[in-house]
């Protein structure tokens, strides 16, 4: 399994809520889009805890009996 998959989807995630947000005019939304935050280190937390759920689910598919 290729692990680095849920990094580029969550990373993916982040960067298209973050174009959503800037391009809310497009639906009639007026946002100050001037100052975006984007919290990274959070980012990389949700990411990690993706990770070791699926490390964990796989985990308990593999034991022996």
């Amino acid at each position: 399994m290729n692990f680095s998959c849920i990094l580029i989807k969550t990373l993916i995630q982040s960067a298209r809520a973050v174009d959503a947000i800037k391009n809310t005019s497009q639906f009639g939304i007026n946002l100050d889009t001037s100052t975006i935050d984007v919290d990274f280190a959070r980012i990389m937390r949700d990411m990690r805890a993706a990770r070791g759920a699926t490390r964990k689910g796989l985990g308990s598919g593999w034991k022996t009996r």
